[in-house]
């Protein structure tokens, strides 16, 4: 039998009112004007949760009751000398999930290094919310083992908002933000997503712009570091997966190259791309498959974070129907750094940007492209590279620029856009040696103006003996050689060859 004086009845049913009384709203909720986050004490309202003992912050919701399959719960976080073990918990009326402190379910394999560890990254967990009365919110550590701890370990809270239902991961490099969702996992090196049919309500897999996560294997995840010598024979057998294989240029690390298993696979991935980013008629929206169907792309490609990012942040607003290797080119790119979210969602450009080729293409030609796109990799990167392809530009003979437009024009890229036309300008002048540009300038190139009847009134004069243009010849050999000194100068690389190391 136990005996409680009356005193200490009294201080007993004191203490629960006293626990109650303190109820002031947070400053890290982000919600509408009819919403708000109650902190119930002191410690809440600081948002910091001690990873010292068993505590808990514990806060009260209003206008949130009753939310439709619409909403996901966003917590934002990062830790402080997180040594400590044990679970970090989120429990909202009952329903509990454990708070992301390291990423080791994700297996190694599948994040950059800069994800390795928690300390200054910035955590957003986003968690559904449907169907549930959602009136309180409670944080709690759970330790492992107490006389282990590390003092001064903390998680400490930066925002709590609702927002539109998601589930998948997104990397975030140049903020140092990973957002991820429940249900994400590594299994047999692979990234997966698993819904379970409770939260799978109508089409949330395709609400969610990572969704593709579930075909995208750990290892395409991770792009190998090599130089386009090495690309240009990588052993196929050696390909992590059948379809293509995703490389990190060494020298120049913000560029990727996708080496596709043949055109219509790249077709799937890009296709649409090339037609949005480049072709006259088509620049700047989304067209429909059976638009493009019949319609040639390129044998390779190339595209810059701005143009990427436009694309797909474009699709996601617009609700246009991808194709499955479009959403799993968006999920690659997120994961790389190329592309990014914006703290509102939205999808913005990162740092690089993309080339591909094929192995459909022949030898001589995957080489010949390979350096092409390679040039265009640089371009997007290299402010100065940029700068002095429009002052050669800027100086060349009326002729030849009048030559050149029209070559672009035939080829149905959109000679209005400046930025497009000086970074092929810069490509078709260094994809080559020297020593070949006199016979592709000058031979190659214009006969294949001269049979279009709208192209032709471009050319210069020819010598009929030679069946040669003389002018183009001297003018774009000289023009290839400034190029060519400027690239090894600047990079050790020269027109024709981007690799340093032998294919």
């Amino acid at each position: 039998m136990i005996r409680i004086d009356k005193s200490s009845l009294l201080i007993i049913l004191i203490l629960p009112l006293l626990s109650c009384t303190y109820r002031k709203p947070v400053n890290f909720w982000n919600g509408s004007d009819t919403t708000a986050l109650y902190a119930l004490s002191r410690n809440a309202q600081s948002g910091i949760l001690p990873l010292q003992s068993t505590v808990k912050l514990e806060y009260s919701l209003s206008g949130l009751e009753n939310l439709n399959d619409e909403y996901s719960l966003e917590i934002s976080y990062w830790l402080e000398n997180a040594g400590a073990r044990g679970q970090a918990v989120i429990d909202l009326d009952g329903i509990s999930w454990e708070l992301p402190r390291d990423f080791s379910f994700l297996d190694n394999s599948v994040l950059p290094d800069i994800y390795r560890s928690t300390e200054s990254l910035t955590i957003k967990y986003t968690i559904p919310v449907a169907g549930i009365s959602l009136e309180r919110l409670t944080l709690l550590w759970m330790p492992e083992i107490t006389n282990t701890l590390r003092r001064g370990s903390s998680l400490n809270i930066t925002r709590i908002e609702l927002v539109p239902r998601w589930f998948g991961v997104s990397l975030d490099p140049e903020n140092n933000t990973l957002r991820l969702s429940p249900f994400v996992y590594s299994r047999d090196s692979r990234l997966v997503m698993d819904i379970p049919a409770a939260f799978d309500h109508g089409n949330s897999a395709e609400s969610a712009p990572e969704a593709a996560a579930e075909s995208i294997t750990a290892s395409s995840l991770a792009p190998i570091t090599s130089d386009p010598g090495r690309i240009l024979r990588w052993p196929l057998h050696e390909w992590r997966i059948t379809d293509y294989e995703i490389f990190r240029w060494g020298d120049f690390p913000s560029v990727l190259i996708f080496d596709f298993l043949d055109y219509g696979v790249q077709d799937r991935f890009l296709k649409r791309l090339a037609f949005f980013a480049e072709k006259t008629g088509f620049r700047g929206r989304l067209a429909a498959d059976s638009e493009i169907r019949d319609l040639h792309g390129w044998n390779a490609h190339d595209y810059r974070s701005e143009t990427l990012a436009s694309f797909f942040d474009l699709a996601e607003k617009t609700n246009f129907p991808l194709l499955p290797e479009e959403k799993e080119l968006e999920t690659l790119l997120l994961y790389s750094g190329i592309i990014i979210r914006n703290s509102g969602g939205a999808i913005m450009p990162g740092e690089g940007g993309i080339i591909s080729i094929s192995r459909e293409s022949q030898d001589y030609l995957r080489s010949l492209l390979m350096v092409h796109e390679g040039y265009h990799g640089i371009f997007y990167i290299d402010e100065d590279f940029r700068n002095f392809s429009l002052r050669r530009w800027n100086s060349l003979e009326p002729f030849a620029r009048d030559f050149i437009l029209a070559y672009f024009d035939l080829q149905t890229y959109d000679i209005n856009n400046n930025y497009l036309v000086l970074k092929e300008f810069a490509s078709f002048l260094l994809q080559q040696p020297v020593s070949q540009a006199a016979p592709y300038f000058g031979q190659t190139l214009p006969s294949r103006l001269e049979n279009s009847p709208r192209h032709r009134t471009a050319l210069p004069p020819k010598d009929e003996t030679s069946g040669t243009w003389p002018m183009l010849a001297e003018a774009f050999r000289a023009e290839a050689e400034t190029f060519s000194q400027y690239v090894n100068r600047r990079w050790n690389l020269a027109a024709g060859r981007v690799h340093q190391l032998q294919p």
